[in-house]
């Protein structure tokens, strides 16, 4: 009985393995044969094939950089860097490495599901455009699928392993499902929940060799990319002279000596006449301009045109190093018309009877001056922005403080000060302002005498 039980059970597990070979097998349409493999692949028994369709292609650090930058190239993930190699070693022990590089084998995801400059609007720059697509190596990566493939062709010898190797100095690693190992003529492949046309004409004008697995042509597609998107150190260098504009009468700021010198003269200037521009005549002061791009925080060099997004708001600490710098260049009355857009603002909250645990809550610039309660009822539930201010600790008030924005709470006290100063530091701008001028310096009273509200500690506001 254990002997016939036993023999029963290698049947099954025989034919279950057979099953599975022939479905992996069987999963090629056409006159060919594949065989689908995970990573790292080690054969039982080697054997040669034509090409490999490797699937994958996405990092698992999915962005270009960190969100506000970084200076560590190993968290930068641009066009052109590697992320490590595709290893195949024969039978004969000889080994090929095919670079994972963005651009190329490698590509973004979520970055690349928003329409963006300068490859994917109706603007799109045809020939950077042309560049990218003949580079990119990735069928599906163009087109942002969830899934993508690049087809190797490989030495008609024996295959003994296929590992992936990750780039020591990049942060994270590269993305692969695994392969379909092919022989002869094949036409759909699928697996694992997705399927393709091994015969797309893609994949006649983009198979990485992995005799050449890193061509020059594409290399140089790749350098004229990133001149392209970036700025190189020859930029600077070559920057020419800057003349204002013949019909611009305001301030004048001249930097000399170098072609830096004469970046800065230009720096200052456009500046300066976008924060004029940017500041309403009633002073609400945008934080960008009106259809101003975004490269995104975490992005690798493309930008979203018309992307508008602060144009709708007035950032405290933006505000107030703005209301300062009109101050600085004489247009004082633009200033004091901001700076009470402002002001009218922080009042939000005693005009509104706010409270917080039983305490009338004082005026104050919040992240956002113009939506005060942005912070706590939507950037920190919507975008999970830290907090110390839960429902837990403080119950059904734990929002109505909106936030503390210390920084920008007092850049904008100084702004007012800027602006009193500029106007001729009297006695009657400060009567006629007094309720706000008051109610700024009570926010700072009422952080020390309830310092269980608002965390304020050693003499230090939270």
């Amino acid at each position: 009985m254990c002997r016939k039980t036993s023999g029963i059970l290698i049947l099954f597990v025989f034919l279950f393995i057979a099953g599975a070979c022939y479905a992996a097998r069987a999963d090629a349409a056409g006159e060919g044969t594949a065989e689908w493999v995970t990573f790292p692949y080690t054969a039982s028994e080697a054997e040669s094939y034509e090409y490999l369709y490797v699937v994958g292609g996405y990092h698992s650090v999915d962005n270009g950089c960190p969100a506000w930058g970084t200076a560590d190239s190993a968290n930068a993930r641009f066009i052109g860097d590697s992320m490590g190699d595709l290893v195949i070693t024969y039978d004969d022990g000889t080994q090929e490495k095919v670079p994972l590089v963005f651009g190329y084998t490698m590509w973004y995801f979520q970055n690349w599901q928003e329409e963006s400059m300068p490859f994917r609007t109706e603007n799109a720059d045809a020939e950077l455009t042309g560049l990218l697509k003949s580079s990119l190596h990735l069928f599906g990566a163009f087109e942002g699928e969830n899934k993508c493939i690049f087809r190797l062709k490989v030495q008609n010898k024996p295959i003994e392993r296929i590992q992936i190797e990750d780039n020591p100095e990049k942060e994270g690693s590269p993305v692969f499902d695994g392969a379909f190992l092919v022989n002869g003529s094949v036409s759909e492949l699928s697996g694992r929940g997705f399927q393709f046309d091994a015969q797309d004409p893609f994949f006649s004008e983009h198979t990485v060799d992995s005799g050449d697995s890193y061509p020059d042509t594409v290399k140089e597609a790749i350098r004229k990319i990133n001149y392209a998107l970036m700025t190189y150190e020859e930029d600077f260098q070559n920057a020419p002279d800057f003349v204002y504009p013949s019909d611009y009468t305001g301030s004048r700021v001249y930097f000399t000596g170098s072609p830096i010198a004469e970046i800065a003269s230009g720096v200052v200037y456009h500046n300066l006449v976008n924060l004029i521009e940017r500041t309403d005549e009633d002073g609400f002061m945008h934080t960008s301009y009106k259809d101003a791009p975004s490269w995104r925080y975490d992005g690798f060099g493309f930008w979203v045109p018309a992307a508008n997004s602060y144009y709708d708001s007035f950032y405290s600490r933006d505000g107030g190093r703005g209301i300062m710098t009109l101050n600085t260049y004489g247009l004082v009355s633009k200033a004091q018309d901001s700076v009470m857009n402002a002001n009218q603002w922080m009042m939000y909250f005693p005009e509104n009877n706010i409270t917080f645990m039983g305490e009338a809550v004082p005026g104050h610039y919040t992240v956002v001056v113009n939506k005060p309660m942005l912070y706590s009822q939507t950037l920190v539930p919507d975008a999970n922005w830290p907090t110390r201010y839960t429902q837990e600790k403080f119950g059904d008030d734990y929002q109505n403080l909106g936030n503390q924005e210390t920084d920008g709470h007092g850049l904008m006290m100084l702004a007012n000060y800027n602006v009193w100063k500029n106007q001729g530091a009297d006695a009657e701008w400060v009567n006629e302002h007094w309720s706000y001028i008051n109610e700024a310096a009570k926010w700072i009273l009422w952080c020390f005498d309830h310092p269980d509200l608002s965390f304020a500690s050693d003499g230090l506001l939270y």
